[in-house]
């Protein structure tokens, strides 16, 4: 009878290998109990080996996967491969020897056939143990082995295995370098994928977001654990650089997900607007000015404005609409570009999107995002600004006679009666904005009750007209176009149908939403531009799209007010979420530095702006340039605009002067350039390098209090019982002072000076509060110290 290889617990206690025979490659003293008790053969010395007590420490855990180092298996007989050739295991029946101490040769049990569930306990304690393995001993068999578990990897750990080093990401990319930032993101994804949760992540810049949601995003279509996902940015910008750099990326190393960009359908050509547009300018002359357009359309397979070096002036004109597409019931929706592009994101995994065509899906209970759907929302502290366009209805002074323009087409004969419901309809229409009486550069004004009179006078013509038209018959057969006098109509039809709702809205508000008007000023005009919006947001967004059974991910470096998501979660209705803040990535102590002048400016006194283009002057001839200087305001932005010009020896590029993609793209090209630029330019700007050594803020960025919608929604605070100031006015300025002031650090190397003029940040009691949410780092006290600070090595 055979003695069980676990001797009693009170066996004398084990004498240590010689030093020279260790298996254990770091030198430790460790031992290996024999493989059997059997006699040993003729001819070979006896020795008994000590006995040596089953431990805990003997049987195999999950935590040896992270404490084992990695090495190639053996997979049979679970031993390492250290460089050399792979011993064969002894066949069933045959005995092996391996070297004991002192030279010995020492017997072995007989090595049996076992299945792909099994594996042997041989090998010496420092080999690595294989993965999810439990403990098996038998008492009974004299060969020791243990059970593997196949259950398989959870989404975590394989999300894991992708980001690490010799993972599927490091063999596409050889650079890449995981970071902890960016493993712990990603498996918190994970979980929220798999559990279907709502995961609230802070990742700092330089975290590297895209990856983190990407990968295991990957991993969750590849498994069919769900059919389709969305991946929504803040920016068509966004969306390309996602299409073109990280997606091919994952695909490579993962071999999934199939993925469309998702667009607005503005940014798509409508074939039946192109087809009306063409022939009227034909019939004008300027048909010489579109053949080269032409020629684009009968070429291109997208007919996506991305396509187009430079969008033509009349583009809103040819573009498709979803306020005017018929949809499958078109004419030609057979060969609509806008639908194709629909279909292709509704047969891909992964459809890229943007926030406001997202809002506008889930607005509309769209089929293009399911319930279930798994939504991952990057840049997501602009979500909830972008909800209150969307969620809410505006129009301007020049889109209803846009329609009557497009509907005076439907009838050809100029004594038809439809012209004079036209007419009345643009009287009113007249009247209506002449009630409205804002000039250039005025605040927004709430819609008064003379306003709401004029609109409800000008809703009773439309709703005369839109009867008119349906009432008429109309023909099904198209003309030399491409398209029918029935399709015609019934885009007029819709479009009007679309403006009265939104009047209506703006006339006359339901309770829990503002209206407002504001002057909107273009090329050598002013138009006036309608708003209404929900006060709350959270209370129209929450159901909508955290209440389903999907997962949703929301990510961005500027997610928490004073580290908490409390602001964040009211302003969008989420109840249950799991939060993540992780810390700055950046060395900010060593990279950045602040600045304020002395004495601090106050900017409640007349002459501030004046100030403030002296003290811009001084810090410019210190910085060398380099400097983008960020305003609140349009009309202080242009007044330095002017104090400046002339004045400094570097390029000046001025935000309203040029678009903001070629306001960037010179301020990056040019190292010593000076840009001004206000609310756009406060986030999604990333110019790393020399080129952006000096931020400058010039104002505090506090929303205007007397705007309709910001006191309705301190009216709203104040009837719950709080201090507006405190729980909206600086969770805003918060937000967006750390958006501004992240602009200046975008990579490890970077280094600069933030000067903030606005000398509130010293002298009033939020003040603190704000300098708190930012990255912390030293203040230099002198413009000289600036200058030392910014040239070649002053940093060190």
């Amino acid at each position: 009878m055979r003695k069980s290889r676990c001797p009693p617990a009170s066996s004398p206690a084990p004498t240590p290998w010689p030093r020279s025979w260790n298996p254990d490659p770091t030198g430790a003293p460790t031992r290996t109990p024999p493989r059997s008790s059997d006699a040993p053969r003729a001819g070979s010395s006896t020795r008994k080996w000590p006995a040596q007590p089953c431990t805990s420490s003997d049987r195999p855990n999950a935590h040896d996967r992270a404490s084992d180092p990695p090495a190639q298996l053996d997979r049979r007989r679970a031993r390492p491969v250290r460089g050399r050739r792979r011993r064969q295991p002894a066949r069933a029946g045959r005995r092996s020897r391996r070297p004991g101490p002192a030279g010995r040769r020492v017997p072995r049990q007989p090595v049996r056939p076992h299945g792909p569930r099994t594996q042997r306990l041989g090998g010496h304690p420092g080999a690595p143990r294989p993965d999810r393995v439990g403990a098996g001993r038998s008492l009974e068999d004299p060969v020791a082995t243990r059970t593997v578990d196949t259950r398989p990897l959870t989404l975590e750990e394989r999300t894991r295995q992708a980001l690490a080093p010799g993972g599927p990401i490091s063999r596409v990319l050889p650079a890449f370098q995981p970071r902890p930032h960016q493993v712990r993101a990603a498996t918190a994804i994970a979980r929220a994928l798999q559990e279907d949760r709502t995961v609230l992540i802070e990742l700092p810049t330089g975290g590297g977001k895209s990856l983190s949601a990407l990968v295991p995003l990957a991993l969750h279509l590849r498994d069919g654990s769900r059919d389709r996902a969305l991946y929504s940015t803040a920016t068509i910008t966004l969306q390309e650089q996602l299409v073109r750099k990280d997606i091919p990326t994952v695909q490579a190393a993962l071999g999934s997900p199939t993925a469309a960009v998702l667009k607005g359908m503005g940014r798509y050509l409508c074939l039946i607007k192109w087809t009306m547009f063409r022939d009227r300018a034909a019939l004008l002359g300027q048909d010489a000015h579109l053949r080269e357009f032409d020629r684009w359309v009968s070429s291109t397979r997208t007919a996506d404005q991305a396509e187009l070096l430079s969008a033509p002036p009349w583009w809103p004109e040819v573009a498709a609409d979803h306020s005017d597409c018929l949809g499958p019931a078109c004419s030609a929706a057979h060969a609509c570009f806008a639908l194709k592009a629909r279909e292709r994101a509704r047969n891909a995994q992964l459809a890229i999107s943007n926030h406001h065509l997202l809002l506008s899906y889930l607005r509309y209970r769209s089929a293009a995002v399911p319930d279930d759907a798994a939504i991952v929302v990057d840049e997501a502290h602009r979500l909830a600004d972008i909800a209150t366009e969307m969620l809410g209805s505006s129009f301007t002074s020049n889109s209803f006679p846009a329609i009557a323009q497009r509907a005076h087409g439907l009838a050809p004969s100029g004594n038809d009666p439809l012209h004079a419901l036209i007419q009345k309809a643009l009287a009113a229409h007249e009247q209506f904005c002449r009630t409205v009486r804002v000039r250039p550069g005025q605040e927004a004004q709430a819609v008064g009750p003379e306003v709401s009179r004029a609109a409800a006078a000008l809703a009773v013509t439309i709703q005369t007209l839109i009867a008119a038209i349906r009432s008429r018959p109309w023909d099904v057969l198209k003309d030399r176009s491409g398209t029918s006098p029935n399709d015609r109509a019934a885009i007029v039809l819709r479009m009007l149908e679309n403006y009265l709702a939104d009047l209506t809205a703006v006339a006359s508000p339901p309770a829990g939403t503002a209206s407002w008007v504001e002057p909107r000023t273009g090329k050598n005009q002013v138009s006036l531009a309608f708003h209404a919006a929900p006060v709350d947001t959270g209370s129209v967004l929450g159901p909508r799209m955290f209440s389903g059974a999907g997962p949703r991910v929301l990510m961005s470096a500027t997610l928490t007010a004073g580290g908490s998501f409390a602001y964040l979660r009211r302003r969008l209705g989420i109840r249950v979420a799991d939060e993540i803040a992780l810390p700055p990535v950046f060395d900010f102590r060593r990279q950045m530095r602040y600045y304020f002048p002395n004495p601090p400016l106050d900017p409640t006194t007349p002459d501030y702006t004046q100030k403030v283009t002296q003290e811009l002057l001084a810090l410019l001839r210190a910085s060398r340039g380099r400097a983008l200087v960020l305003f609140t305001s349009y009309l202080q932005l242009r007044e330095v605009a002017e104090g400046l010009r002339g004045k400094v020896p570097y390029t000046l590029i001025v935000q309203d002067e040029t678009t903001s993609a070629a306001a960037v793209e010179l301020f990056r090209e040019d190292v010593h350039s000076v840009m001004l630029a206000t609310s756009r330019m406060w986030e999604g700007v990333d110019v790393p390098g020399e080129a952006l050594s000096l931020l400058a803020v010039v104002r505090l960025p506090f929303e205007v209090p007397t705007h309709p919608l910001a006191r309705a929604r301190y009216d709203a605070a104040r009837a719950a019982g709080e201090n507006p100031f405190q729980t909206v006015v600086m969770p805003e300025a918060i937000t967006r002072m750390r958006q501004g002031v992240g602009r200046l650090i975008r990579s490890a190397t970077d280094r600069g000076v933030v000067a903030i003029l606005d000398g509130r940040v010293l002298t009033k009691p939020y003040g603190r509060r704000l300098l708190a949410a930012l990255p912390q780092a030293p203040t230099l006290k002198s413009l000289d110290e600036v200058a030392r600070f910014l040239s070649p090595g002053g940093h060190r």
